[in-house]
């Protein structure tokens, strides 16, 4: 089956300038030094991350003008600058980002202080697990797409700490993951989770009933040395590692150490800035 399911990702993953605005699917796009997916379900639209400018505009010309969930992993300018442009030219439904302690959300998102759209916002704690349930469009046996979010520490007895927005490894570590579940292919998404949010998740993925062998890993942090440690990424056991990063930038992403990990565990490697958007069906 795992063969099987490989060959099926191998001739099905689709390079893309744009987002199809028909085909039910996942697209890591290619934002350059930053982080940005849209999953696509039908017509219900879910961006995780917008990337760090407006460029996020340039790949979405056909999706329609509604926005059923917005998911910021973390409050890093790199996921959330997109997001802005979203709110202004799209009805965006809903958004989900972490809780910090010293951080209003409606600063993050509305800086200007132009908030025009009664969009809910959602924030994230420790103790949190939300699930959606999105049916595939002709389905005969009412298959459905499955979305869950929680942070890494999910189940964790310390669920009162106060994360600031300037402690940036405990930000990346209080990510929002997000696990996708189709028939056909697994996916965990990770935000800029490092090596001790994965021992965390780890740890309580018992609480999380997180399952193993995904066929997709979008890895934490664009693929930096301080993620995808091997005890995760041999847990995980994917078929695909997904690293969004721009070239030649200035933090060293992604690590040769993380690429050879993965090689020498028989993972493909999609970088973005040199393989552009991936599009896997659903």
């Amino acid at each position: 089956m795992r063969w099987f399911v490989l060959t099926l990702l191998i001739y099905s993953i689709v390079l893309t300038d744009t987002v199809d605005p028909v085909d039910s699917g996942i697209t890591f796009l290619n934002v350059g030094v930053g982080d940005a997916t849209i999953v696509r379900v039908d017509e219900k639209v879910i961006f995780i991350d917008a990337g760090p400018s407006d460029s996020i505009l340039y790949n979405i010309d056909n999706l329609p003008k509604k926005i059923d969930l917005l998911v910021i992993t973390h409050q890093h300018e790199d996921h959330i600058s997109g997001a802005r442009y979203l709110l202004e030219r799209f009805d965006v439904r809903e958004v989900i980002m972490p809780r910090l302690c010293d951080v209003d959300p409606i600063d993050v998102l509305y800086p200007s202080g132009a908030e025009t759209r009664k969009t809910a916002i959602t924030l994230l704690d420790n103790n949190d697990l939300i699930e959606y349930q999105y049916p595939l469009p002709n389905s005969m046996l009412d298959e459905k797409v499955k979305l869950k979010l929680f942070l890494p520490r999910y189940g964790d007895s310390v669920t009162d700490e106060c994360i600031r927005v300037t402690d940036t490894p405990q930000v990346n570590d209080n990510s929002i993951v997000t696990e996708i579940l189709s028939p056909d292919v697994k996916i965990l998404l990770m935000g800029d989770t490092e090596k001790e949010g994965e021992f965390a998740l780890l740890e309580n993925q018992s609480a999380l009933n997180v399952i193993a062998d995904y066929q997709i890993l979008k890895a934490g942090h664009h693929c930096s040395n301080t993620s995808s440690g091997e005890k995760f990424l041999r847990y995980v056991d994917p078929e695909i590692l997904v690293c969004s990063t721009g070239e030649y930038n200035s933090y060293g992403h992604p690590s040769r150490e993380v690429l050879d990990r993965a090689d020498s565990l028989g993972i493909k490697i999609h970088l973005t800035y040199r393989d552009g958007d991936l599009f896997v069906p659903f």
